[in-house]
């Protein structure tokens, strides 16, 4: 459902743009709102990821997997 229309389905959060797997969602990753853009590329278990690896530090983006 869009925000503020309905309850969302168990194990997904009503974000901005509807309901969302907070889990997995590279725009809403641990909470609405929270991007893993620029430092990660992938959203795994509530947290930020690049590649396989942690999210990049700030001075750094993440891009094809890997931080530079």
């Amino acid at each position: 459902t869009e925000s503020g229309v309905g309850p969302c389905d168990e194990g997904r959060t009503c974000c901005a743009g509807g309901c969302t797997d907070v889990r997995t969602d590279g725009d809403n990753c641990g909470f609405c709102g929270t991007t893993c853009a620029p430092g990660g590329d992938r959203c795994s278990d509530s947290a930020c990821h690049c590649g396989t690896g942690a999210l990049c530090d700030f001075i750094y983006t993440c891009s094809d997997g890997t931080c530079g």
